[in-house]
């Protein structure tokens, strides 16, 4: 993803949702997430019924990069697709992400070191030694 700011990358954030499903949203139930042009599976934290709107966080099976909806429109929302049907089900709008304890502590994740280091490079080769060498020292 081009950015012209440094996005989010994080697999928690925060979300308003509306559910537009007959059958409510189960929190002990997984969810397909479609983010921009990326699908994958994702859980909420809690319960909503038709026609409800309200805030939840949202825990995805892998990073995304996103934006907060007010900042960007197009990487700040998402639908939530029930695997069995195939049927949109809900709709969100990114508030903000949800940081873990070693978030909190100012140790960012694996993903956000590699994209940091790969951002800092003059160039793509560099950029891909950077990346490539990071990911060696890290598996010694």
């Amino acid at each position: 993803m081009l950015t012209v700011t440094e996005p989010e990358v994080g697999r928690r954030f925060r979300a308003d949702v509306v559910w537009m499903d007959e059958r409510p949203l189960d929190p002990g139930r997984m969810y397909l997430l479609k983010h921009t042009t990326r699908t994958l599976t994702a859980e909420v934290d809690r319960g909503l019924v038709l026609n409800q709107i309200h805030s939840v966080v949202v825990s995805t099976a892998r990073p995304l990069i996103f934006d907060r909806y007010t900042d960007n429109r197009s990487t700040g929302s998402f639908i939530l697709i029930d695997p069995s049907t195939h049927f949109t089900a809900g709709a969100g709008m990114i508030e903000e992400a949800v940081r873990d304890r070693s978030d909190a502590a100012g140790k960012p994740s694996a993903a956000e070191r590699l994209a940091r280091l790969a951002r800092s490079a003059g160039s793509d080769e560099a950029a891909v030694e950077a990346v490539r060498q990071a990911l060696e020292d890290l598996f010694k």
